[in-house]
C-alpha cells in the first residue's frame, strides 16, 4: 500500500548511517524477511500484531520463535484501547509472545493506553 511504501522508502532513504539496518514493506507473516545465519539479534513489534486473526498469528509467533537467534531480545508495544479492526486483544498478543519457547521477560511497561514488553531468548543476563 502506499502509506507503507512510502514510510519504507523514507526509512531506506535514511538507513544508510545505521549499519544491519534494513526497512521492509511486508505483508507480515505470509512474507517474511530473509532470516541472517544464527538468527535475528532483535525484533520489534509495535501496533501491528493485534490486525492478525487466529491463524495468521499462529504463523506469526511460529516465524518469530524460528527467527531469533539465542541472547536476542523480542520488544513488544501495543495499543489497548478499543478499535474497529482490532482482531487481537493486547493482552492476549503479548501473552502469547511470552509463552514462546525459551522466552524470558526483561521488562513490563503497561498502562491503560499501551502495554510494552521485552524479552530475550534464554535466559536474562544480569
Amino acid at each position: 500500500t502506499p502509506l507503507y511504501s512510502s514510510a519504507a522508502s523514507d526509512v531506506y532513504k535514511r538507513q544508510h548511517q545505521a549499519l544491519g539496518v534494513q526497512a521492509l514493506a511486508l505483508r507480515l507473516p505470509d512474507e517474511w524477511p530473509a532470516v541472517p545465519p544464527g538468527g535475528f539479534d532483535l525484533m520489534v513489534i509495535s501496533e501491528m500484531a493485534y490486525y492478525l486473526d487466529d491463524a495468521a498469528l499462529a504463523r506469526f509467533l511460529a516465524r518469530i520463535g524460528a527467527s531469533l537467534r539465542p541472547g536476542a531480545e523480542l520488544i513488544a508495544c501495543h495499543w489497548r484501547g478499543p478499535f474497529s479492526d482490532r482482531l487481537q486483544p493486547t493482552d492476549t498478543l503479548h501473552a502469547a509472545l511470552a509463552a514462546l519457547p525459551g522466552m524470558t521477560a526483561l521488562l513490563a511497561h503497561h498502562e491503560p493506553r499501551f502495554r510494552l514488553d521485552a524479552w530475550t531468548l534464554g535466559p536474562a543476563n544480569g
